[in-house]
């Protein structure tokens, strides 16, 4: 039997000391790196299977949860600098699932909770920025979360820099015309409309519509969204020749991109028209309905349902006007006639043109007609049991068809601004079957009796659909209406007027000048105050701006 050779003193030696060397005298013994407890499947052969416990004191309070684990985060600092916000640690680190945190942050967004959802879209930025560093793609959608948290938690300061930041990685890592620019650009121009910053929400406007015409076209229909939030901008500042253009403009990249389908530019048409209405320009309007009528009666024929919208549009630009005869009579009578014939039409859309005919002759005090149209909108929503409900809300209270408040009086001390404005008048009255008016009388106000009179009176004059039961109208007893009032500082709409104009680089009152308003000419003014003030009026409307109206039913 062979016998083993005695071992060698160095290697005894050696074997002493190894427990205190541990698995390699040339390992490096600096602190734990933490990525071997990011993920286990990456950890390398010779790494213990969990981390060392901690040792904690016994007086210690527990650590609030994560927000992305739900769990308990410990209280020892990670090595890193980039988590000293907490928010991760190697005991959670191999937990995180950027999938799960996005379905929870979206979870929380649609349940409302916008300050919870914030606070998981940081933790998932500051996790994606520890592991891949601050200048790699995949922080893009914590960035998008994390912007869209803080627009809806009205936090729109915070949201701009999100935004900026987003901007600028993009453009780091895809070039300064990709397209996934838009959004945010969007997004961007949205937060400064947010913060009052009109001009910087321009800027940011114009380059995300730059960007798709770098990437689309200079006509490519991925700006339209763009050139409405341009118009609505416009608006803002005072820039109505702006706007129209911008409007113009979004109808002939619509109707160039529908090339020879006649039937694809109605839905450009209507809008115009509809931007037409906005404007007072009602004959535009009713032309671009009259086009699209006839390329629909063309298309489909002089009886379907797709013709609805242009007939009533029609008859909305005369009954803008004032003018209840003619066209606009026969318009509302041939659309409800149209859904009468067809066996399976929409019952909203059914109701909705019987109770326009049934206005209009309300209006032109053509009662009998009016119950005829009335009782057969009443008949359609019995017919229909799932829209019962939703449809005979309609009728249940009366509804104003026709109110205008009291204008001003030149020269009376009562409509001065410094004693009207926040004032209120409360007029409580009757609705008879036929839509008139009764029994008209202040019960509260805090106005002078002249204001007072007039708005009674204005009430007086005001006309209603009457209430509906089982499809008969009947008389409202009880109704109130509270006219409230705001005056808009004439100062600081002049103001607005000038600044717009010096965007632009012109006098705003070169020409033919500003008179004694010092408003552009062909802006409507309205005399107000002690007889010498006028006022800008955004709109032909002769109620004050931002005056309110509400009515209660007992």
């Amino acid at each position: 039997m062979p016998t083993r050779a005695p071992l060698s003193p160095l290697l005894l030696i050696a074997a002493m000391l190894m427990p205190l060397t541990g698995q390699g005298a040339d390992r490096d013994m600096g602190p734990p790196d933490p990525q071997l407890y990011e993920d286990p499947d990456r950890q390398r052969s010779n790494t213990p299977d969990t981390p060392p416990p901690q040792e904690t004191d016994a007086g210690d309070e527990p650590a609030p949860p994560s927000p992305l684990t739900d769990e308990p985060l410990t209280n020892e600092p990670l090595p890193s600098p980039g988590t000293a916000i907490g928010l991760d640690d190697p005991a959670t680190a191999g937990r995180y699932d950027p999938v799960a945190a996005m379905n929870r942050f979206e979870d929380l967004m649609d349940d409302g909770q916008y300050r919870a959802a914030t606070d998981v879209a940081e933790a998932m930025l500051a996790r994606t920025e520890l592991r891949y560093g601050a200048d790699t793609d995949r922080l893009i959608a914590p960035l998008r979360a994390l912007a869209s948290a803080q627009v809806a938690n009205d936090a729109p300061r915070d949201a701009e820099a999100t935004l900026v930041r987003l901007v600028e990685l993009i453009e780091s890592q895809d070039g300064i015309f990709d397209d996934s620019l838009v959004e945010p650009l969007i997004a961007l121009g949205n937060a400064h409309k947010m913060q009052g910053e009109l001009d910087d929400s321009l800027s940011a406007y114009i380059r995300a519509r730059y960007v798709t015409h770098r990437n689309y076209g200079v006509v490519n229909g991925e700006q339209l969204p763009i050139i409405d939030l341009m118009t609505e901008l416009h608006i803002a500042m005072g820039e109505l020749t702006d706007a129209n253009r911008e409007q113009r403009l979004a109808y002939r990249i619509a109707d160039t991109n529908c090339g020879d389908d006649d039937v694809c530019r109605v839905d450009g048409m209507y809008k115009l028209a509809r931007w037409y209405q906005r404007l007072s320009r009602f004959t535009q309007a009713r032309g671009l309905y009259r086009d699209a009528l006839e390329i629909l009666e063309e298309e489909y024929g002089a009886n379907h349902t797709g013709l609805v919208p242009a007939l009533h549009g029609v008859a909305q630009t005369y009954e803008q006007q004032g003018q209840r005869f003619g066209e606009g009579r026969r318009s509302l009578e041939r659309a409800a006639a149209i859904l009468d014939a067809q066996a399976f039409a929409d019952v909203t859309e059914h109701v909705d043109a019987h109770r326009k005919l049934g206005d209009w002759y309300n209006l032109t005090n053509d009662h009998e007609r009016a119950r005829a149209a009335y009782a057969r909108a009443w008949d359609v929503i019995a017919a229909d049991d799932e829209s019962a409900t939703e449809a005979k809300a309609v009728f249940a209270l009366p509804e104003a068809l026709r109110y205008r408040p009291p204008e001003p009086i030149i020269g009376d001390p009562a409509w001065h601004e410094s004693r009207l404005d926040g004032s209120y008048v409360v007029v409580e009255f009757d609705v008879n079957e036929f839509g008139r008016v009764e029994n008209a009388r202040v019960i509260e106000a805090n106005t002078s009796a002249r204001v007072r009179k007039e708005v009674r009176d204005a009430v007086r004059r005001a006309k209603y659909r009457p209430k509906l039961e089982d499809g008969v109208p009947v008389r409202s007893e009880g109704i109130k209406l509270t006219q409230g009032f705001e005056y808009v500082n004439i100062y600081r709409q002049r103001k607005k007027m000038r600044d717009a104009a010096n965007r632009k680089g012109v006098n705003a009152c070169a020409g033919s000048g500003c008179g004694t308003s010092g408003l552009p000419p062909g802006v409507p003014i309205e005399v107000r105050g002690m007889g010498t003030t006028p006022r800008a009026m955004d709109k032909p409307d002769p109620l004050l701006d931002g005056a309110s109206v509400t009515e209660e039913v007992p």
